[in-house]
């Protein structure tokens, strides 16, 4: 039974990332680019950003995306290889953000 799982293991471990690896890289993705946009916002003058917010909006803002992706699993899954499933999670997760 080892010996089945290890064969598993490093056939499948060097093609695709777990899908918790992938929920944490999109989550990084939506923080970065919301600090990016943070400094779009204020004219890229970091004296004008409210850093004592800051945390607090980027806490929520990271929530809101969790909860979302988490209800749409869009992280599960191969990426390459995308169907009408997958794009109907990707629909749902877009209105879930927006309406939040």
């Amino acid at each position: 039974m080892n010996f089945l799982f290890g064969r598993f293991l490093l056939r499948y471990t060097d093609r695709f990332l777990s899908r918790w690896t992938v929920l944490a890289l999109d989550l990084i993705l939506v923080l970065v680019t919301y600090l990016a946009a943070q400094f779009v916002a204020f004219n890229f003058t970091p004296g004008a950003i409210p850093w004592h917010t800051l945390p607090a909006k980027t806490g929520i803002v990271a929530g809101i995306y969790l909860l979302a992706f988490l209800h749409a699993q869009s992280y599960v899954g191969v990426v390459r290889h995308s169907s009408s499933k997958i794009n109907l999670q990707v629909e749902i997760l877009k209105e879930l953000i927006c309406t939040a």
